[in-house]
C-alpha cells in the first residue's frame, strides 16, 4: 500500500472530512512553547521591522569590508521594505543611504518602487524631488515635480517647490508655464498674486541695468526703443494676470491688489483710478469697502487732484461715523489717512499756501475728528436708550477718553469725558460693573495728574475729590461676587496722596479689608511696597515678613510667592533665611507633585520646583559678594546646592520608576490572569462539546474519571508561579482543592520590559538637565577634580540602590525571585549609567569610561545560596 493511502486511511481528520464532519484535534502538542520563546520571537520580529542601525557609526578599514557592509545593509533595507512596504520612512531611509553611497540609479529605483505604495503622499514627491536635486540635475527634478503636480494638483507645497526650482534656474518662461498650469487647477487668489509679483520683480531686475557708454546715437535710440517695447509687453503681461485674477476671484481684495499694482508697481495712477471706479460700480456693497476708497484717494492724490482726494476721504469718514456696524479701528484708520493727507498736502504746499489756508486745513481736520468722536458717542447713547444696555456706552467713553489723551497735551478733555461716563452710564451686568470701576480709576488718575501739574502741585481739593470718588466706588462695588484688586490699590494711593496725618493707618485698615474681601497677589505686593518703600519705618522689615507669611498661608502653592519672599530676604542680607525659604518651597511643591493624581498637574508643580531651584542657585552664586573669600564661599555653597539638586532629581526619578513598576506589574498580572482564564474556559468548552468524539489516543482515561474531574485537564501556563516556593510547569496541574488552597499572595514573575516606560521619561529628562548644570558648575569651579564629585554621587546611588535590595530580600528567598528583583533594580539604574557614560565620554577619560562598565556590571549570585524549590 502506498504511503499516502496508508496515511489517508489512518488519519482521523481525513476520515472526518470524507464523511462530511468537522474534526478538532484536541491532543496536546508534543512541543510546548514557553514564555522565553515568545519573547525571543517578538524581539526578532522587532529587529526585522524596526529601525536599522545608523550607518554613520560604522568604521570600515578596507574595500572588502565596505563591500560586505553595503551588501549586508542593502539586504536589511530590502528585507524591511518588502515586509513593511507601507512604512514610508523605511523607503526614505533606504534612499538616503543609497544616496550616501553615491548610487544615483539605485535612489531613483527605490523611489519608483515606492511610487505604487506612497504615490498619493505629497511628502513622497517632495523627498523624491529633493533627492533628484541633490544627485541629478534640474531637468531630473523638473520632471519629478511635473509628475507630482500632475498627480496631486491640489498640493500647494509641491507647486511652490516647482516654482522655486524654476526660478532658481533663472528660466522665466518655465516659471510662467508652471504658473499657467497651476492657474488651470482653480487655486486660491494668492497664486495670481505670486505670478504678478514675479513679473514685477523680473521687470524691475531687467530694467535696472546701467547705461551704455556707446557714442553711437542710433544704437542708443534703438536700445531705448527696445527697452520701452519690452517694458510695455511686460506690463501687458502683468495686466493680463490681474484681469484674470479679478475675473476668477471677484472680491474687494483682488480689486485692491489690482489697483495697488497699477499705482505702485506700474506707476499708472490713471489706470488705478479706472480700476477702482470699476470695482466700486461692479462689486456689491462696495461702499463699505474702506480699502478701495483709501486707494482711490491715494490714486487721486498721485494724479494731482488733491480736492477730489480730500473729498473722497471726508465722505468716507462721514460714512464710517454714520455706520453703527463700523468698527472703531476702521474709523481710526480713515481718520489717520485723512490727517496724513492733510499734513502731506500742507508740507507740499509750503510757502505757497498762506497761514490762513493752513490754519483752515488744520481746523477742518480737528473738526472732522471731533465730529467722528461725538457722533460715535451719540450713536452709542442712542443704542443704550433703545436696548437698555450700557456696555457699549462704557466702551465709547473709554475710547473717547483715550483719544482725548492722545490728541491733546492736557487731560482736561479726557477728564470731562470720564466724569460724564462715571456719572451717566449705569452698569447692568458684571462686565459693565468692572468697566464702570475702570472708568472711575481712570478718572481718579486724571484728577491726580491735574492736581500734580496745576497750582504748583498742591491742589488738595482735586486729590480729596479723587479719594472720595474712589471710596464711594468701593462702597458700591459688589465685593461678594466680583473681585477688583486694582480698585483697592487705587483707593489706597489716593488716600496716601492726600497727605493726611492718619493716612498710613487708614491705608492699613483698607488693605486689611481688601485682603479679607479679595485676597490677591497684587494686594499683597502693594502692601509690601507700602511697608518697605513708602513708610520705611523701624519695624518695616518685620511687618513685611508678616505680610509674606500671610501671603504664603493664602497661596502656598505659588512659586512666585516663595521666590518673592526669598528674594526679599536676600536683598535685606538675610542669606541663610532666604535659602531656608527656598528649601521649604521646594519641599512643599515637590510633595504636592508626588500627591497629585493627574500627570499634567504633577508636572506643573515640578515646573515650579525647577523655577525655585534656578532662583536658589542664582542667589547662592551671589551670596559671597565680589571678594576672593566671598567667591570661594559662594562656590562652596553652590556646590552643595547643586549636589542637593542632583540628589533630589535622583530621588524623584526613582520614586517615579517605582510607581511605574507597580503599575506595569499589575497590568502584566491582569493580562496573564485573563489569558489563563480564557484558556481554561476554552478547554472546558472543548471537553463539554466533544463528549463522545474523542480519538483513540485520547481515550486512555475512563469516562468516569474524566467526568469526575473536568477541570483537571488544563493547559500548562507559560509562566512561573510564586507562592513561597518555586513551582515547575508540571506542578501546575493540580486538583481543584489544591488550586483553592493556593495562597492569595501568589504572583507571577513576569520579566521587566527592556526599557522604562513613557511615564518615567520626563523624570529622566529632568535628571539629565540637573546633571548638565552640575557638570557645568563643577568644571568651572575645579576643572581638574570637579568631576570626581559627580562620580562619587553616582557610585553612592548605585551602591544604595543595590544595597537596599539586599537588605529588603530575606535570606531564604527563592533564586528566581531574587533574580527578578535584581532585574528591576538594574533596569532602574540603566538611565543613571547612560547619563554617567555620556558624562565620561564627553568630559572624562578612557579609564573613567571603562570604570563605569565595571560599576554597571551587576553582582553575581549563586543559586545554592537561596532556598531550593520543593519537589
Amino acid at each position: 500500500m502506498a504511503p499516502k493511502e496508508k496515511f489517508a486511511r489512518n488519519n482521523p481528520a481525513a476520515q472526518a472530512l470524507k464523511k462530511g464532519r468537522s474534526f478538532r484535534d484536541l491532543r496536546a502538542s508534543e512541543s510546548q512553547i514557553t514564555a522565553e520563546q515568545l519573547i525571543a520571537q517578538a524581539q526578532e520580529l522587532q529587529r526585522l521591522t524596526g529601525t536599522v542601525r545608523d550607518p554613520s557609526k560604522i568604521l570600515l578599514s578596507s574595500p572588502t569590508e565596505l563591500a560586505l557592509y553595503r551588501q549586508n545593509t542593502r539586504k536589511e533595507f530590502e528585507e524591511h521594505v518588502r515586509k513593511s512596504f507601507l512604512d514610508f520612512g523605511g523607503w526614505v531611509r533606504y534612499a538616503a543611504w543609497e544616496e550616501e553611497q553615491g548610487a544615483a540609479d539605485c535612489v531613483r529605483s527605490i523611489f519608483e518602487r515606492a511610487l505604487s505604495h506612497h504615490g498619493e503622499k505629497k511628502e513622497f514627491w517632495r523627498q523624491y524631488a529633493e533627492a533628484e536635486q541633490r544627485i541629478g540635475t534640474a531637468d531630473h527634478a523638473r520632471k519629478i515635480l511635473f509628475r507630482a503636480t500632475t498627480c496631486l494638483p491640489q498640493s500647494v507645497e509641491l507647486w511652490l517647490k516647482y516654482v522655486a526650482l524654476e526660478q532658481s534656474t533663472h528660466s522665466d518662461d518655465h516659471v510662467r508655464q508652471v504658473f499657467q498650469r497651476w492657474m488651470m487647477t482653480r487655486p486660491p487668489a494668492f497664486v495670481w498674486r505670486l505670478a504678478v509679483q514675479f513679473e514685477c520683480y523680473r521687470n524691475g531686475s531687467s530694467s535696472s541695468g546701467g547705461a551704455s557708454n556707446n557714442n553711437n546715437n542710433n544704437k542708443q535710440e534703438q536700445q531705448h526703443t527696445a527697452k520701452a517695447t519690452t517694458a510695455a509687453s511686460d506690463n501687458d503681461r502683468v495686466r493680463v494676470l490681474l484681469k484674470d485674477l479679478v475675473m476668477k476671484h471677484n472680491v474687494a481684495g483682488s480689486w485692491a491688489f489690482y489697483a495697488g499694482i497699477e499705482l505702485h508697481a506700474l506707476h499708472d495712477a490713471e489706470r488705478a483710478i479706472e480700476v477702482l471706479q470699476t470695482a466700486l460700480r461692479a462689486l456689491p456693497g462696495a461702499q463699505n469697502e474702506v480699502s478701495l476708497h483709501l486707494l482711490l484717494a491715494e490714486s487721486l492724490n498721485a494724479c494731482g487732484d488733491a480736492p477730489a482726494a480730500r473729498k473722497t476721504l471726508v465722505d468716507l469718514l462721514e460714512h464710517c461715523t454714520r455706520d453703527a456696524t463700523c468698527l472703531p479701528e476702521v474709523r481710526e484708520t480713515v481718520f489717520n489717512a485723512l490727517a496724513s493727507f492733510e499734513r502731506s498736502s500742507a508740507a507740499t504746499a509750503g510757502g505757497a499756501s498762506s497761514s490762513t489756508e493752513r490754519a483752515a486745513q488744520e481746523s477742518a481736520l480737528i473738526n472732522a475728528q471731533v465730529r467722528m468722536r461725538y457722533r460715535f458717542m451719540i450713536e452709542q447713547q442712542h443704542q443704550q436708550q433703545s436696548t437698555a444696555s450700557g456696555g457699549t456706552v462704557l466702551d465709547a467713553y473709554a475710547s473717547l477718553a483715550a483719544l482725548e489723551v492722545a490728541s491733546s497735551s492736557s487731560s482736561s478733555a479726557a477728564e470731562e469725558v470720564l466724569r460724564n461716563g462715571v456719572a451717566t452710564a449705569q452698569p447692568h451686568n458684571d462686565v459693565e460693573v468692572q468697566q464702570h470701576a475702570s472708568l472711575a480709576m481712570a478718572l481718579a488718575r486724571c484728577m491726580s495728574h491735574r492736581a500734580a501739574t496745576t497750582s504748583g502741585g498742591d491742589d488738595k481739593q482735586a486729590k480729596t475729590d479723587a479719594k472720595e470718588m474712589l471710596l464711594k466706588q468701593l462702597q458700591a462695588f459688589p465685593h461678594g461676587r466680583l473681585k477688583n484688586p486694582a480698585l483697592w490699590t487705587e483707593a489706597c494711593r489716593a488716600i496716601l496722596a492726600c497727605d493726611a496725618p492718619d493716612a498710613i493707618d487708614v491705608v492699613r485698615k483698607v488693605l486689611g479689608q481688601a485682603l479679607g474681601a479679595c485676597p490677591d497677589d497684587e494686594l499683597f505686593r502693594f502692601y509690601v511696597w507700602l511697608e518697605v518703600e513708602f513708610i520705611r519705618g523701624r519695624d518695616s522689615l518685620a511687618r513685611a515678613r508678616e505680610i509674606y507669611k500671610a501671603w504664603l498661608d493664602r497661596f502656598p502653592l505659588r512659586c512666585a510667592t516663595w521666590s518673592n519672599f526669598a528674594l526679599f530676604e536676600f536683598q535685606n542680607h538675610e542669606i541663610d533665611r532666604a535659602d531656608s525659604i527656598f528649601k521649604m518651597g521646594i519641599q512643599l511643591l515637590s510633595q504636592r507633585a508626588k500627591e497629585a493624581k493627574i500627570i499634567s498637574e504633577a508636572f506643573q508643580f515640578y515646573d515650579e520646583v525647577d523655577a525655585l531651584w534656578k532662583e536658589r542657585l542664582r542667589c547662592s552664586m551671589k551670596r559671597g559678594g565680589s571678594g576672593g573669600e566671598g567667591r570661594d564661599a559662594a562656590a562652596a555653597h553652590t556646590a552643595v546646592v547643586y549636589e542637593e539638586l542632583l540628589q533630589a532629581s535622583l530621588g524623584q526619578y526613582f520614586g517615579a520608576f517605582d510607581a511605574w513598576r507597580v503599575t506595569a506589574e499589575d497590568a502584566a498580572q491582569k493580562k496573564a490572569a485573563a489569558l489563563e482564564q480564557q484558556l481554561q474556559q476554552k478547554n472546558n468548552n472543548n471537553n463539554n462539546n466533544n463528549g463522545n468524539q474523542r480519538s483513540t489516543t485520547d481515550a486512555v482515561d475512563s469516562n468516569d474519571a474524566a467526568a469526575a474531574t473536568p477541570e483537571a485537564r488544563r493547559l500548562t501556563p507559560p509562566f512561573f508561579f510564586y507562592n513561597g516556593n518555586q513551582r515547575s510547569t508540571t506542578d501546575a496541574v493540580d486538583s481543584n482543592d489544591a488550586a483553592a488552597a493556593t495562597p492569595p499572595e501568589a504572583r507571577r514573575l513576569t520579566p521587566p520590559p527592556p526599557a522604562a516606560g513613557a511615564e518615567v521619561q520626563p523624570m529622566i529628562r529632568r535628571l539629565a538637565a540637573a546633571l548638565s548644570g552640575c557638570i557645568g558648575f563643577e568644571r568651572r569651579r575645579d576643572p581638574t577634580n570637579g568631576m570626581e564629585v559627580l562620580r562619587n554621587v553616582f557610585r553612592n546611588v548605585v551602591q544604595t540602590r543595590r544595597g537596599d535590595l539586599q537588605q529588603r530580600i530575606a535570606a531564604d528567598t527563592e533564586f528566581q525571585r531574587v533574580m527578578h528583583e535584581r532585574q528591576w533594580v538594574e533596569l532602574s539604574l540603566s538611565p543613571v549609567f547612560h547619563l554617567w557614560r555620556q558624562m565620561e565620554a564627553e568630559f572624562g577619560t578612557a579609564e573613567s569610561l571603562s570604570a563605569v562598565a565595571g560599576v554597571a556590571e551587576p553582582p553575581k549570585k549563586k543559586a545554592r545560596l537561596f532556598k531550593t524549590s520543593k519537589a
